[in-house]
């Protein structure tokens, strides 16, 4: 039986966000724009390194609730800057969600 939630006149449910999420192209569209910019932001912010591997990339993945994207770094510098000074939060952040 799913959950419902109320915070004032709003009410939520678990499977009506899931199907809301899934099911509409132009979000998942929104939801991909955002995190290739935050993956495009997060390559700038990064010191070159010399090497022509990308150093963030963005890939479709299934969340406990619904479909989305997630930014991962490709090369062992990005993975590095993510570890020391968080990079992919900070560009994260710097596009404002």
């Amino acid at each position: 039986m799913a959950k419902e939630y109320s915070w004032g006149k709003f009410k939520w449910n678990r499977l009506g966000y899931a199907e809301a999420m899934d099911g509409n192209a132009a979000l998942q569209g929104m939801l991909r724009g955002k995190a290739e910019g935050i993956a495009t932001r997060a390559t700038s912010m990064l010191a070159p390194d010399g090497h022509d591997v990308p150093a963030f990339r963005v890939s479709r993945c299934q969340g406990t609730l619904a479909k989305g994207f997630r930014v991962s770094a490709c090369s062992d510098h990005a993975k590095h800057a993510q570890a020391k000074h968080k990079i992919l939060t900070r560009a994260a952040l710097s596009s404002g969600g």
